[in-house]
Order: C-alpha cells, then structure tokens, then sequence
C-alpha cells in the first residue's frame, strides 16, 4: 500500500500498522495530523520553529515507543503527547535561561577586569555553540545533567537508556566541549560538576 492509500485507513489501522514497523503509516499519521498539532503546539508556545521542532519531536517519540504503547484513540495520544512535548520545551527553555542569568549574576558580581569580563562572555558564548554541535543524544544527556540537575538513574530512565549509556554519552560531551573550549575551560568550573 502507498501512503496516499493508508490516508483512507481509520487511525486504529494506521496504529496497527505502525506496531508492525510500517513507515509508512507514521507518514500517513504525520500528513493526517501535522497541520492541527502544529496550530496547537503554536497555540501552546507562540513560537513557530518551535511549534514545528515539538510536533517533529512528538512523531519521533511516536516512532520509537509505539511498541511499548497502548493507543485506543490516537487522536486523544497524539493532543495528549503534544502537551506533554510542548512542556518540556517550555522547561528546556526556562531551565537553559536560568543557567544564562546565573552567568550574568556572576559577571555582574565578581569584580573583574574589561579583559576578564570579555573573556567570560565569549566563553559564554562559546559554551551555547559548543552544546549545539553534540550529537542529539549527547546533548540531550548533556543538558539534562547540566541545566535540569538530573540524576544519571534520572535521566536513565526519562531517555529509556541504560545508566552506563548515560556515563559515555556524559564522557562523550564532556571531551567534546574541552576539544571546542580548549581556552576556556574556566567556564566549566563556573558550571559546576559535571
């Protein structure tokens, strides 16, 4: 069956199929569902790219734990997941802003000089470049330790990982951000234990 065919399947065979590991009906499910999930998911946190990033995110999660998942309306799952994903940007974002204003607590408390100041600025700068070059699953490991405090057994079991795959990921983006931070390690003693 092509994708254009499975559109005229009711979501309990999409469902189905997709258990089966069938591609294609999460690409029926996506063309079914993006436009009213995207409006909502924008609704939720008036940011276009995000809204788009969260709906991505929300088929991705589908994907990968449609086994383990027990959907009896997938239109009520899908709303459902949607919040739940839309909250966890909401969060990142909040949690990756109160991590940029304890910076600037701490350049607007120590007394430095021009030099200094500039210097923690651009490794500031270079620390949010750096995060963003980690492969996703590194720097999803990476920023749930560093921004959100968790846990290795926390995160563990938010990203469905085993604890030793969190410990190399966490080593991974730690050698990482020395290679790209080379001259300023000292923001890494600023961020606290890794």
């Amino acid at each position: 069956m092509a994708v254009f065919e499975l559109q005229s399947c009711s979501d309990q065979e999409l469902v189905f199929l997709l258990k089966k590991g069938d591609i294609r009906a999460l690409e029926a499910i996506y063309d079914r569902y993006w436009f009213p999930l995207y409006r909502r998911a924008y609704n939720l946190i008036n940011d276009e790219e995000g809204a788009k990033d969260v709906v991505q995110e929300l088929m991705i999660a589908l994907w990968d734990n449609i086994k383990a998942r027990e959907i009896d309306d997938l239109k009520a799952y899908l709303f459902q997941a949607l919040k739940y994903q839309a909250f966890m940007l909401l969060r990142k974002r909040y949690t990756r802003q109160q991590h940029l204003d304890r910076m600037r607590e701490l350049l607007e408390t120590v007394d430095l000089t021009t030099e200094q100041t500039v210097d923690l600025r651009e490794a500031e700068t270079l620390v949010q470049k750096a995060v963003k070059t980690l492969p996703e699953r590194c720097r999803e490991v990476f920023e749930l330790s560093r921004y959100q405090h968790l846990s290795d057994q926390q995160i563990a079991e938010k990203m469905q990982i085993s604890i030793k795959t969190v410990e190399n990921q966490k080593t991974k983006a730690l050698k990482l951000m020395k290679k790209v931070l080379k001259d300023f390690m000292v923001i890494l003693l600023l961020m606290g234990d890794f």
